[in-house]
């Protein structure tokens, strides 16, 4: 019988804590051997005794529990995977700055597993300059920072600061369980170029010749890519993305036989000449501009010849 893959749930101190609940039962419903690890903070939201009936384990905020045991080394040290959500402000920049003045931020710093940080906070503090640059700091050393959603925070706010879904969480990390090296470090201010969907090629005003391209492994693609920390801009208009650490565009199709994914704006380029245009277009850059361009060009002549 196989193990069970071994997750550390770290919760901090944030309003959105009650959604690290769900998270929790998603994890142990996928049959994984769940520690949580709240923050003193956390337990002022959620109560230690939700998460002990909830991960069948007590929980503990402090270094001194157990100590024979030695927990603040061996809960990161043994672990699979360590999932932060939320990952308050002061989290990350305690993380960032290498503080271990907790059992959780201990146990950050001797994981030497893949370590998915869900962040949570209003608006101003996510793009507040000292959290911009704790993140990039985290996300320099190889951890995984998820951007957060946009959408209704605590009071009648709204803007980027949500934490996404658990769903969403739950997904990335059982993929980070299969393949710890899913999500690269290596991205940052590299272009990407996703495809995705079929195309539909003119016969007459009427008819035309398609092919049965769902579009769903393009969208996988974008998803992992997204996830890596990367932002689509939902307001470009191309049909490709290239994709940076601040804003990138997001990957379109023509035909989609799948719903996109909630980030993802569509526009449907009607043919192959459009398509590649618009990835001529999009995915030209200072180190790019000819690649894309030679492969546009190459890609309309084989179209012009087979229709000749």
């Amino acid at each position: 019988m196989t193990e069970p893959l071994r997750v550390v749930l770290g919760v901090g101190g944030g309003i959105a804590a009650y959604k690290a609940a769900l998270l929790l039962r998603l994890f142990t419903e996928s049959g994984h051997d769940v520690t949580v690890v709240p923050t003193a903070a956390a337990l002022r939201f959620v109560g230690a005794p939700t998460w002990e009936a909830l991960s069948g384990k007590p929980v503990s905020t402090e270094v001194w529990s157990d100590v024979p045991r030695v927990p603040h080394v061996q809960i990161g040290k043994t672990a699979d995977l360590v999932v932060v959500a939320p990952a308050t402000a002061d989290l990350l920049a305690r993380a960032a700055h290498g503080r271990a003045d907790d059992l959780l931020t201990a146990a950050l710093l001797t994981a030497r597993c893949p370590v998915l940080l869900a962040p949570a906070m209003h608006t101003e503090m996510w793009e507040h300059p000292a959290t911009v640059d704790n993140v990039a700091r985290l996300r320099q050393r190889g951890l995984i920072v998820l951007d957060p959603a946009t959408g209704r925070l605590t009071g009648a706010d709204s803007g980027p600061g949500r934490l996404p879904e658990p769903a969403e969480i739950a997904a990335l990390a059982d993929l980070l369980l299969i393949r710890p090296d899913a999500l690269p470090a290596d991205l940052v201010a590299r272009q990407v170029v996703v495809s995705a969907g079929g195309t539909r090629e003119a016969i007459d005003p009427v008819r035309f010749l398609g092919n049965a391209s769902s579009g769903r492994q393009g969208h996988a693609a974008a998803f992992s890519i997204r996830r890596a920390g990367r932002v689509f801009d939902r307001g470009r208009s191309a049909g490709f993305s290239p994709l940076d650490h601040r804003a990138d565009g997001a990957p379109r199709a023509a035909d989609h036989r799948v719903r996109p994914p909630w980030f993802l704006s569509r526009v449907r380029p009607r043919n192959t000449g459009s398509r590649n245009d618009r990835v001529s277009t999009t995915a030209c850059s200072e180190r790019g501009d000819r690649l894309a361009a030679r492969f546009a060009r190459s890609t309309r002549a084989r179209a012009a010849q087979s229709g000749s």
